[in-house]
């Protein structure tokens, strides 16, 4: 496969947690970049006035090619205007080059890939005072291949009928789990999910290493084949999801299934580099061979594979018909999230027996870990930054870089088991707050909730 040349930004802007006192930014870029930002009050589409702040950016390395970033932004004095529409735009400087929004097109209303709404200068978010009712959005349960329109798009249609009135213009986005579906991962985007993963992050995990089983025949080539996971995922990690066929693995999995979930980018970098590929040219696993013994079988299984590829190929192009509305609602609007069990994989937690099984699984607590280390990246970090301890940051950072040392594993994996404090509160009015109900979890032997 030909080097992959990947975009500036691999996902965002996204307004994350925003108080009077302070604002978070999150994006993720392919290169390391300097950031910082600049605030306006937006009196008028034509009119805007500078605020003084300061700006600070910290920054995690994933991989090769994947740096996620939170902005933080805070007024020289004083607090930030509430119930005042506010704009932003975020200054990158690389060693090649230097851009903003503006340059790279996201700040052009008549732009494909712009993120602003009508003709305002910049993507625009308001603070909502304690004094003014509240405007919240929900969502849940997205998938890629999910059936019917993509119903997130309607926040953004949403917003954009009501940018400017800000008293019936949403003040928050809650994101209320499976934000993605790491076990239901349709047949046509599990194979272009692999190759952008080990391309961002520059490698791939030694998972024959945590599990010796992996070295094997057929386990060996099955784990690489659309819809080769099943058995590996039931048997060697004990997951119990029944539509594990191409479950996510890799941490470079989980972080394309989000980087593919909140904007265009990664979906035209697929098209561009030609990574998509049809039924008749895909690498599948079958469980029944094309021998002349099992040959009826074969051509059964191959039928069934046939309909549902093609199925779920075409909600993927449905899907993508709106993706730029979601990269540019989690531009506008300050949003916070929580998992359920798909973000990591379906029954996550449901019983003590569970919980056991995975947890004495060396390939399921590995897969566990990667799925909690994705959210923390790609969700946690912004919900509640305070939450996270430059030790705890530092730790997937080093493993990340890493990977195969054995003593740096097993701390990361005990680090990510053992954390419990993905509980919030967001500083909403009134104030929400967010339950882990899934690491907090207490059962009596042998119960499911």
């Amino acid at each position: 496969m030909k080097p992959i040349t990947f975009p500036l930004i691999l996902s965002g802007p996204m307004i994350r947690r925003a108080a009077p006192h302070q604002v978070f930014i999150w994006i993720a870029t392919s290169r390391p970049s300097e950031i910082h930002a600049s605030l306006y009050t937006i009196e008028s589409p034509l009119e805007t006035s500078a605020l003084p702040i300061h700006s600070e950016k910290e920054t995690v390395r994933l991989g090769k090619q994947l740096f996620v970033h939170l902005i933080k932004i805070t007024p020289h004095s004083g607090i930030f205007p509430t119930d005042t529409l506010l704009g932003y735009n975020l200054h990158f400087k690389t060693d090649t080059a230097q851009h903003d929004l503006e340059s790279l097109g996201l700040l052009t209303p008549d732009h494909p890939q712009s993120i602003v709404y009508a003709n305002l200068k910049y993507p625009s978010f308001f603070i909502k005072s304690s004094s003014q009712n509240c405007q919240i959005l929900y969502g849940s349960c997205r998938k890629l291949h999910g059936e019917g329109d993509d119903a997130l798009a309607i926040a953004d249609i949403q917003l954009e009928k009501e940018y400017a009135n800000l008293e019936m213009r949403p003040s928050s986005l809650f994101l209320m789990g499976d934000q993605i579906y790491a076990d239901d991962v349709a047949d046509p985007i599990i194979g272009v999910i692999s190759a952008l993963g080990q391309e961002l992050i520059g490698k791939k995990e030694p998972l024959e290493k945590i599990e010796p089983k992996l070295r094997n025949e057929p386990l060996k080539t099955a784990i690489n084949q659309i819809n080769g996971r099943q058995f590996i995922m039931e048997n060697l990690c004990q997951f119990t999801s029944s539509q594990a066929q191409n479950h996510l693995m890799e941490f470079g999995e989980f972080a394309v299934m989000y980087l593919l979930s909140w904007g265009p980018q990664l979906w035209e970098t697929a098209q561009s580099h030609e990574l998509f590929y049809p039924f008749e040219e895909a690498d599948l696993h079958f469980a029944f061979s094309n021998e002349a013994k099992h040959i009826n079988q074969h051509k059964a299984e191959r039928k069934q594979l046939i309909n549902r590829f093609k199925h779920q190929q075409e909600n993927l192009i449905s899907f993508q018909q709106s993706i730029y509305r979601i990269r540019r609602l989690l531009a506008n609007i300050p949003s916070y999230m929580i998992f359920d069990d798909h973000d990591l994989t379906d029954d996550w937690n449901i019983s003590s027996v569970w919980e056991k099984s995975v947890s004495n699984s060396p390939l399921g607590r590995h897969v566990i870990a990667n799925g909690l280390t994705a959210y923390w990246a790609f969700q946690g970090w912004g919900n509640e930054p305070d939450s996270f301890d430059s030790s705890f940051i530092s730790l997937i950072e080093s493993y990340l870089t890493i990977f195969n040392n054995t003593a740096l594993h097993e701390k990361w994996v005990q680090t990510l088991w053992n954390f419990h404090s993905w509980h919030y509160v967001a500083p909403t009015h009134p104030h929400a707050v967010f339950l882990d109900t899934r690491t907090l979890r207490e059962f009596e032997v042998g119960q499911s909730l």
